[in-house]
């Protein structure tokens, strides 16, 4: 679900899975913060669509963006949530790595599993598992199996991404091989749609690193711009 990089200070780490929309925190939101307390994920339902956002120190790092799916044979899975279920937990372990820069890496986390659930339809719902260390945070979808459904088709996961401010962006055209082309450097609002990881450095003295991880049987991310530093 996470890379376990080690990262410099003051830059963060978003291992996601993928667009958007701003509001305020509804007042039940479930927040996981890590262990030093300095990075916050919240998640929480509005108006019946699943929302979440970052800080850090108390600075917005991604704005309240919105989580929801398109599906092949069945309706959307985008609104009418409740959180039907919240459990938590939190990790700590040491392993020694084969190479690498470090003799130890440190994994250490607290971790949230909150559900949503449909109060209408067919009445289906998804886990989303929100992780935050102490240099990053990440999340990935969890699906319990349906009922008389085998398989999920996926059209579209539109989990957006709403960036605060027009901050100083480093990223690869989505049309071009990611991990081999060169880096272009703009404002965020120039941004067009980009491959991943995305880098940016915030105003808030913050660099703040989006990417995705733990792919299996699954298709890599591509950040579709939808409107100024919204993804």
């Amino acid at each position: 679900m996470q890379c376990t990089t080690v990262f410099l200070k003051n830059i963060l780490l978003f291992s996601l899975l993928i667009f958007l929309f701003s509001c305020r925190p509804h007042h039940a939101a479930v927040e996981t913060k890590s262990p030093d307390g300095t990075l916050k994920i919240s998640v929480w339902e509005e108006g019946g669509k699943a929302f979440y956002k970052v800080t850090a120190d108390e600075k917005s790092i991604i704005n309240a963006s919105t989580l929801s799916f398109d599906f092949k044979g069945m309706t959307s899975l985008d609104d009418s949530f409740k959180i039907s279920n919240v459990s938590r937990s939190n990790h700590d372990e040491t392993w020694k790595p084969v190479c690498g820069f470090s003799s130890d890496i440190r994994n250490h986390y607290n971790e949230s599993f909150i559900t949503f659930t449909e109060t209408s339809g067919m009445k289906r719902s998804f886990t989303l598992i929100a992780r935050a260390y102490n240099d990053g945070v990440a999340f990935r979808y969890q699906f319990p199996k349906y009922n008389q459904v085998d398989s999920l088709l996926i059209l579209a996961e539109n989990t957006h991404f709403s960036f605060p401010a027009n901050d100083t962006a480093w990223w690869i055209p989505s049309n071009e091989f990611a991990y081999e082309s060169l880096y272009r450097k703009t404002p965020l609002l120039k941004m067009p749609d980009a491959n991943t990881p995305l880098t940016i450095a915030t105003q808030s003295g913050f660099y703040v690193s989006l990417h995705e991880a733990a792919l299996y049987d699954y298709s890599e991310m591509t950040l579709k711009r939808t409107s100024e530093g919204e993804f």
